[in-house]
């Protein structure tokens, strides 16, 4: 889905309205296209036709996840109702910290995607994520089993004679190549 245009609808509550203005924006700067009530909505407009039309056109809907948006009695109920019944894509987005037992559970076991406690452009950043889907590598990722490297020890190796060097050298393991000596 990366690199083309798709159309959103932005499902949020109405104390949200400046992230869903701030979503919007940035979705539409990068080649999107977005209906938003606030935008798009005329008044008079029957709200309920409008919103059904905005969700049949939309090729996803970008819900705002916070605690007013799952409040009781709000519209976005019925938008993510409708989204999930008719199995179309939604793009959760969380605005403010939630855990699953803030979010309705045919809603709680979706990946979502926070933009909360970010900076602006690691939100900017984390929303076309969101939207764009993940990617495959353009290059071999790092390999992840580096070999060890060698402990030193911060202490000086025993002085040769001393118990402790005697008792290092017989703990230690002949070299394959060696023949062990010693007394056994």
């Amino acid at each position: 889905m990366s690199g083309t245009t798709q159309r959103y609808f932005i499902s949020y509550a109405g104390v949200d309205r400046s992230w869903a203005e701030w979503v919007g924006y940035h979705l539409e700067a990068n080649g999107h296209q977005v209906m938003l009530d606030v935008w798009d909505w005329r008044t008079g407009d029957d709200f309920v036709q409008r919103m059904d039309e905005g969700l049949e056109q939309a090729d996803a809907v970008v819900a705002l996840f916070s605690k007013s948006y799952f409040e009781r009695g709000r519209w976005t109920g019925d938008e993510w109702s409708a989204v999930v019944a008719r199995r179309d894509r939604i793009i959760p987005l969380a605005i403010e910290p939630l855990t699953n037992r803030d979010i309705p559970p045919m809603l709680a076991t979706r990946v979502r995607k926070d933009l909360h406690g970010l900076d602006e452009q690691s939100a900017i950043a984390a929303l076309l994520a969101a939207v764009n889907g993940g990617g495959r590598p353009i290059s071999p990722p790092p390999f992840p089993g580096a070999p060890a490297t060698p402990q030193r020890s911060s202490s000086p190796p025993p002085y040769p004679g001393t118990a402790t060097a005697t008792t290092a050298a017989a703990a230690a393991p002949a070299k394959p190549d060696q023949p062990k000596t010693g007394t056994a």
